[in-house]
């Protein structure tokens, strides 16, 4: 289990240790995997997300935004659209095969 006070924690201490940002998702797995650790049996944590998709969490727990990688500082300037379905597979199906 992992709380937001956890992720701030963990986020800081990662970045501290080692100088890499992780996002918050990425944060509760190194937490959770920290607190399962076993002697002799090697830990796996895969990033899940990039920290500036989580820009506000990430100055929280290291007093600066999380840098946008160059090649994505464009997307913010990209209309947003929304289409609200049904939670229905044939529904999402026709939709992504209509807008592929």
């Amino acid at each position: 289990q992992s709380s937001h006070a956890d992720r701030i924690a963990t986020i800081a201490q990662v970045y501290r240790e080692t100088q890499v940002l992780i996002d918050p998702h990425t944060a509760d797995g190194v937490k959770v995997a920290r607190d399962h650790m076993q002697p002799g049996v090697p830990m796996l944590v895969l990033e899940t997300a990039l920290p500036a998709k989580f820009s506000e969490t990430i100055e929280e727990a290291i007093g600066q935004p999380a840098p946008v990688p160059e090649h994505l500082q464009h997307l913010n300037d990209l209309p947003q659209r929304v289409v609200v379905m049904d939670a229905d597979v044939e529904q999402v199906r026709a939709y992504m095969l209509q807008n592929a």
